[in-house]
């Protein structure tokens, strides 16, 4: 009995410690949190901005001194357009060009940059901080490595959103500035330049080409299309996994969710691409030309996941 149970007491010791290492984890998975409070006070902040910037949005653009006739506008249709602008979703319930002027058309724009940065710049902190007030199963599930940042750290990467984002829409008004010079004065251009520009990257579908007509006028148009798409791309892949590409360059090393992003754009881009191609080879395209044809489906593509022109 006595050599039976001095065989016994090693493993009697393996248990008590994997005990141990047990009740070690579970206390990191206590549903009492301090931060939990925190993060429900900037969830509830973020809803009170948005809904503030809708209301402001709204209230601007029922005001007679908005529109080309200078007459009120519906407040349902106000504040329709500022949900769209500001959720950057693009519907329209009156043509954008036809139906307010300079000043209507820059509080649309203002709106759209403002749904545009918030969505940006919070969901690149949010998703380089994942793990803020998370237990340490939960943070290792979401994902494995990701930093927790600082108020600091935040408004680092904050600012480094907001340079990406002014100078990629920098880039796109110069060039389409240069395209629209072509058809109208100078001032005209510059304004549609920006406007188009900062709607393409904030993936708004916002144009000012009257008629309801959004870009098909520049449907034969490689610089329009070109410049649209990667504005478009640039804003729908986000800093993050720009960032990300950038600084580790190689596949092997990109984080799990680079990986994702990167290869569902390629699938979807891919069979929106060659269902278009397809199915409207011979019918909605059947006036562009040939060489066009594979441009203006990839454009498509692109447009109709996100932006909407």
């Amino acid at each position: 009995m006595e050599q039976l149970g001095r065989k016994r007491l090693p493993g009697n010791r393996v248990v008590r410690r994997r005990l141990d290492a047990t009740q070690v984890i579970s206390l990191t998975t206590d549903p009492d949190r301090r931060e939990a409070p925190h993060v429900r006070t900037h969830a509830k902040r973020f809803v009170l901005a948005f809904t503030l910037l809708v209301v402001l949005g709204a209230v601007l653009l029922a005001l007679p001194w908005t529109t080309e006739s200078g007459q009120r506008t519906a407040p349902i249709d106000a504040f329709f357009t500022a949900v769209s602008a500001s959720s950057v979703t693009g519907l329209v319930v009156v043509d954008t060009q036809d139906h307010w002027n300079f000043f209507g058309e820059a509080i649309i724009l203002v709106l759209v940059q403002a749904g545009g940065l918030g969505f940006m710049v919070g969901a690149s902190v949010v998703l380089a901080s994942l793990g803020r007030g998370l237990s340490l199963r939960d943070s290792l599930l979401l994902q494995d490595g990701s930093p927790t940042l600082s108020l600091r750290e935040a408004t680092n990467l904050s600012k480094r959103v907001l340079r990406f984002i002014f100078v990629c829409e920098a880039i796109g008004a110069v060039v389409f500035t240069i395209r629209f010079a072509e058809d109208e004065s100078l001032p005209a251009a510059i304004w549609h330049g920006v406007f188009t520009s900062i709607s393409s990257f904030c993936n708004a579908g916002f144009d000012l080409q009257g008629g309801y007509g959004s870009l098909t006028a520049f449907a034969d148009s490689p610089l329009i299309n070109t410049t649209s798409l990667l504005l478009i791309q640039a804003g729908a892949l986000s800093f993050i996994t720009f960032s990300d590409v950038w600084t580790r360059k190689r596949w092997s090393r990109f984080a799990l969710d680079t990986k994702l992003v990167l290869t569902t754009n390629v699938i979807l881009l891919g069979l929106g691409t060659a269902m278009f191609l397809t199915l409207e080879w011979n019918n909605a395209m059947v006036h562009v030309g040939d060489w066009l044809k594979p441009m203006t489906a990839f454009y498509q593509s692109a447009s109709v996941r996100t932006a909407g022109f």
